[in-house]
Parts: C-alpha cells; sequence; structure tokens
C-alpha cells in the first residue's frame, strides 16, 4: 500500500515537471504526502511508522524553509503523543478494570477506546466498543439514567451504524437515545442531544426512502433549535438543514443554509467545520452546473484540509475538483487532481476510493480521445471490483466500457455492455444511474443513426432527471436531444431544445456566474436559425448573446467582436446598412482591435461588412479605402 502510494505519488510529481512546476513546489507536494501517510498509518494504529512519516515531513519543511509546514508537523507530531497517550491510558484502565472485576470501570475503559476508535473514522471497531459499554452497563444493574456518558454512547453507536451503511440497526439506536434522552431531560445537554438526535433520526429515514417522516423529525430539529440557548445547537441547525435539503435534491435551498452556517463557522474560527461547509456547498453548486463556484468552493477546501489531519476530505476534495474541471473542460487539470485522488487512496488502503479514482482517470482519458489507454484503466478498476466485491461500483464501470467500445466503433460489445448496466440500474432503481443508462443509450442509438430510439432515451432521461431535480442531467439531455435533432435535420426542433437547455440554465439559476454554459446553447440557437435564413430571428438571439456578461478568460473576451460581426452581417441580410456599420465599427474600438487583429477570418469578415454596408449607403469613397485595406492587409 505504501509503496504504491510513493509510485503514484512520484507520477504526480512528474506531471508537475512536465507543466513546468518548480522543484520547491514538488517538495511541499511531497511535504503534504508525508502528512497524509502519517495519518492514514495512525488511522492503521501503526504508531511508529506514523510517527516516522511526521518526522520525514519535519525534515522536508525544514528543507523548503517553510514556517507553516514545519509548524504542521510539529502539530502532528504532538496530536501523534496525545493519541497514544489517550490510548494508552484507556487501555491501562482497561487492564485494571479486568483485575478488579469492576464492570462499571470497564464499561468507562470500553467507551474511552471506543472514542478514539471513532476519532480515527473506524468506526466498526468503535461500534463494537459502545456496544461492549452498553451491554456491560445494563448487565451490572448501573442505573442508566444517571450514566453521564450513557446518551453519548449510545448517540455515537447510532453513528456508528449510520456511517457504516447500516440504516435499520441506526434507526433502533437513535430511537432508544431518544426515548433515554427524553425521560433523562433535566439539563440544557439533555434538551440540546434531543434536538440533535431529531436530525439524525431524519437523516436515517430518508436514506430508507421514507420521507414523509423524516419531514417531520427535521421540522421538530429546527423548531427545538431556535428554542435553546445552546449556540453550537442553533449553528448546526443551518448546517443540518442544508445537508436536508441537498439529500432532497434542493440544492437552492440547501445553499441558502449553508453559505449562512459557513459564515457563522468562520466568525468562530472552526476549521473543520469551515471545511466540510465548502465541500457541502461545492456539491450543491456542482449539481446546479455551477462549476466555476464549485471549483471555488473546493479549493477553499482543499487548502484547509492540508492544514488538517483529515486526510480522508482531502481525498473527496481531490475528486470533486477532478469531475468539475473535466465539465469545465481544464482535461490536464482535472488529470492532476485525479492523480492526486488516486495517490491518497493508496495511503487510506481504501479500495472504494482507488477503484473511484482510476474511473475518473478513465473518463477523462476517455474524453481526451484516448480510449485504449482509458480501456487498460478500465481493466485495472473491474480486477478491483472483484476483489474488494465493490459491486455497487459495477455499473458506472461498465457504462465508462461501453462508452470506449462506442468510441472504437465496436457496436455489438457496446450494446451488450450498455444491456448489463441496465440491468444493474434497475435494481438499484437509483435515479443517477438511471439517467446515465439513459444517456449511454441514446448516444449508442444516435452512433447507429436511429434518431428516434436515440430521442426516446434522452427523453427518459430527462423526465427522470426532472423528477429528480436533477438539472446536471437535465442539461445533458436536452443537449443530446439537440444534438440529434441536427443529426435528423429537423433544425426547428433542435433549436427548441437548445432554447430549452438555455432558459433552464436562466431559470434555475444555474450555470457558471460567466454564462459560459448559457452562451454555448444560444450560440447554437443562433447558427441554426442563420441556417434556416431566418436573419431577424438570428439577430435578436446575438443581441441577447451580448447582453450576457463576459467572464474574465481570454477566450471570452475576444468573443464580443465576433457576437457583433455577426449581428453585423444578420442587419446586411435585413438591409439595415447604418445598424450594420455601426455594429461593425464598434469592433475597430480599442478594446476590441487586438481580437480582431488576432483572427485574420474575423478581420476579412468585418472589413467586407464595412465595405458593403458603406457602398450601399453611397459612400463609395470609403468602401474603397476598406477594401484597400482588405487587400493589403
Amino acid at each position: 500500500m505504501y509503496e504504491d502510494a510513493l509510485k503514484t505519488f512520484l507520477q504526480c510529481v512528474e506531471f508537475h515537471k512536465e507543466r513546468g512546476t518548480g522543484v520547491s513546489e514538488s517538495v511541499d507536494q511531497m511535504c503534504g504526502m508525508y502528512a497524509c501517510i502519517g495519518d492514514a498509518y495512525l488511522g492503521l494504529q501503526q504508531i511508529a511508522a506514523a510517527d516516522q512519516a511526521y518526522d520525514q515531513m519535519l525534515r522536508l519543511a525544514r528543507i523548503l524553509n517553510s514556517t507553516s509546514a514545519e509548524i504542521d508537523a510539529l502539530t502532528r507530531l504532538g496530536r501523534l503523543k496525545r493519541y497514544k497517550a489517550s490510548r494508552r491510558w484507556a487501555e491501562k484502565q482497561l487492564d485494571i478494570a479486568l483485575k478488579l472485576g469492576d464492570r462499571l470501570m470497564e464499561a468507562d475503559a470500553c467507551s474511552a477506546l471506543g472514542d478514539v476508535e471513532f476519532e480515527v473514522r473506524r468506526f466498526g471497531n468503535a461500534a463494537k466498543l459502545y456496544q461492549k459499554r452498553l451491554e456491560l452497563v445494563s448487565s451490572g444493574g448501573c442505573p442508566i439514567k444517571h450514566d453521564g456518558t450513557m446518551l453519548q454512547a449510545l448517540h455515537r453507536l447510532g453513528t456508528c451504524h449510520y456511517l457504516n451503511g447500516s440504516y435499520d440497526e441506526a434507526l433502533s439506536t437513535y430511537r432508544s437515545a431518544l426515548r433515554l434522552a427524553e425521560e433523562s431531560e433535566s439539563g440544557s445537554n439533555e434538551r440540546s442531544l434531543v434536538c440533535m438526535l431529531h436530525a439524525d433520526l431524519a437523516f436515517c429515514l430518508l436514506s430508507l426512502s421514507r420521507s414523509a417522516d423524516a419531514v417531520k423529525h427535521m421540522s421538530l430539529h429546527w423548531t427545538l433549535s431556535r428554542d435553546t440557548v445552546n449556540s453550537k445547537v442553533r449553528s448546526m441547525a443551518f448546517k443540518n438543514v442544508g445537508r436536508y435539503y441537498a439529500k432532497c435534491g434542493e440544492y437552492k435551498k440547501c445553499i441558502e443554509y449553508m453559505e449562512k452556517y459557513l459564515m457563522i463557522v468562520q466568525e468562530e474560527n472552526e476549521l473543520s467545520e469551515e471545511l466540510e461547509s465548502c465541500l457541502i456547498l461545492g456539491d450543491a453548486h456542482r449539481k446546479l452546473a455551477c462549476y466555476l463556484e464549485a471549483v471555488r468552493f473546493y479549493n477553499q477546501a482543499l487548502t484547509m484540509a492540508k492544514d488538517t489531519s483529515n486526510y480522508t476530505v482531502l481525498a473527496n476534495a481531490y475528486r470533486s475538483l477532478a469531475v468539475s474541471k473535466m465539465k469545465l473542460h481544464e482535461f490536464n487539470d482535472a488529470m492532476e487532481c485525479a492523480k492526486y485522488f488516486l495517490a491518497i487512496a493508496h495511503i487510506l488502503g481504501n479500495a472504494e476510493s482507488k477503484c473511484d479514482a482510476l474511473l475518473t482517470i478513465s473518463e477523462i482519458l476517455l474524453l481526451t480521445g484516448k480510449p485504449k489507454a482509458s480501456l487498460k484503466v478500465i481493466g485495472k478498476a473491474m480486477n478491483l471490483i472483484i476483489a474488494a466485491s465493490l459491486n455497487h461500483l459495477q455499473r458506472k464501470t461498465l457504462g465508462l466500457l461501453g462508452l470506449n467500445y462506442l468510441t472504437l466503433e465496436k457496436y455489438r460489445e457496446a450494446m451488450s455492455v450498455f444491456w448489463q448496466e441496465k440491468a444493474l440500474a434497475e435494481q438499484t432503481k437509483n435515479s443517477d444511474d438511471l439517467c446515465s443508462v439513459c444517456e449511454h443509450l441514446g448516444a449508442y442509438f444516435r452512433a447507429q443513426n436511429q434518431v428516434d430510439q436515440a430521442l426516446q432515451e434522452y427523453r427518459k432521461q430527462a423526465s427522470i432527471a426532472k423528477a429528480t431535480n436533477n438539472l446536471e442531467k437535465q442539461l445533458d439531455a436536452w443537449w443530446n436531444m439537440a444534438e440529434t435533432q441536427i443529426r435528423a435535420k429537423n433544425l426547428d426542433e433542435a433549436r427548441r431544445c437548445f432554447q430549452r437547455h438555455a432558459d433552464l440554465m436562466i431559470l434555475c439559476g444555474g450555470g457558471d456566474r460567466s454564462f459560459t454554459a448559457v452562451r454555448k446553447a444560444l450560440l447554437k440557437v443562433a447558427d441554426l436559425l442563420e441556417r434556416q435564413k431566418r436573419w431577424l430571428s438570428s439577430a435578436k438571439c446575438y443581441e441577447r448573446l451580448l447582453s450576457l456578461p463576459l467572464g474574465d478568460d481570454a477566450e471570452e473576451r475576444t468573443m464580443a467582436p465576433v457576437l457583433r460581426v455577426r449581428l453585423g452581417w444578420m442587419m446586411v441580410r435585413l438591409l439595415r446598412f447604418e445598424r450594420a456599420r455601426t455594429e461593425f465599427l464598434s469592433c475597430l474600438k480599442q478594446n476590441s482591435t487586438a481580437a480582431v487583429s488576432a483572427n485574420e477570418s474575423l478581420a476579412v469578415r468585418l472589413y467586407q461588412g464595412l465595405a458593403y454596408c458603406e457602398a450601399a449607403l453611397g459612400d463609395t469613397k470609403s468602401s474603397l479605402a476598406r477594401l484597400t485595406t482588405l487587400l493589403t492587409d
């Protein structure tokens, strides 16, 4: 595992070097990796190895002459000593209790050891220890109501079950904890716990598809949180409601509550909560197709994760960044993030994360036109899925495999794989999986020129996505429908689909802040109108495009003169020569001259348009001057 992590990380360093990354930055990245290695060994209880990794991190920090990295290394070494001390004390307490035959002391020792396991995210071990604690207290005749740590142990046991995916067991445990807390409700701590347990029950019920019961518990949680004097519980209610809306697919409401919570934790300087808030906000924005906003929050989370011991969040941040960068077509950055994700997955020894990272890399290779390389990576992922029994990742793997076959024009193999994927998706009944299957089948039928079948699959995808508030999949469906209609030469239908795509982005508040995705759809609409010789409608579409705000990147800054030249020619077609000349002349202003000069074909169309307009308006001298400029340039 350790060797695999180093091997993958060295590939990341080589990738940095290819892109001109400096040596100091490579040392800095290696310093961060040793931090993650130490954290992973600590989670595996390999204390000596964790100590060695942190020492190596400290040495590199001093080579780098980085005060912040050195402080981080020293902090981790201090935390390691505290971890060893707390574990040693709990084990000593357990030995004494067993020698004395003191069941209550043994229960306390189990609880303390459970807390240590919980903190390093070993939820299975923690659950066993909490369960043992509860059994000891119950069989020992201890008065449960007056045992201060009993509720905490019961609550944490439920959380362990929930995080391990045992929702029925979690539900039963949470209900027992709630009943006990309500019976013992004598102080603010018990009232606060009752409030938080309603939120836990809501999430558990939602995972069991019991949304009606979940709503009742979440409403109770919010009401009780407003009445409590505990400021922590009051602020946590914003986070819980935000997470609840995210699970229900209502991402705009999720953002509303999570932004309020983020402001609170930033004021209180709670780094771990701020980190988690950024990840949730990033996911919500990504689901609304706001990829630039998502990247901003993921980068914030990544920066903070490097300053904490939360290596699991570090992996999640890299994974989410890779997916968002893919959507923005920034494939080099996406590949870099995916490789770091794979490196951390090796460090953690988490088979699911390794497989997820491999599938992300495979998808990037496919999108960059490297299907054969993508197939090799899928082969590794398939072996891992079989070895680790990761059945829930089979659908995604089959989907990527089918798309690779489709790209290589192996239609029979692609169809066979897609049918297997469909069978798995219908078993799980997961809406995201069903949408993906429809999209893949649509792509297959479109490649085979079976337009009606392709459109049927895309419409099904749009319907499922709409029912589950999945904007991302809706947008993909409408775009694919439009492209399919173009192939069938149904230009009116294609234009309607592109228009629907753009309207959906604006209506739902989705899309990037730069309106890149909206502009892309409207450009398709304008182009189709132009091909149909509907000059006035096309001109209106270009005017709408010009009204959208432009982003800061170079590509978007050159978009305005292109749109004005196209609008000018639409006015020429409509015989509105004065308006056309105004549009052409605006492209020669100071801020657009560079863009025109850099684009030869744009310059030709611009000067041709100006010459045409001036000739039509009777200014033959100026028209000849424009043509002369065009010929000499």
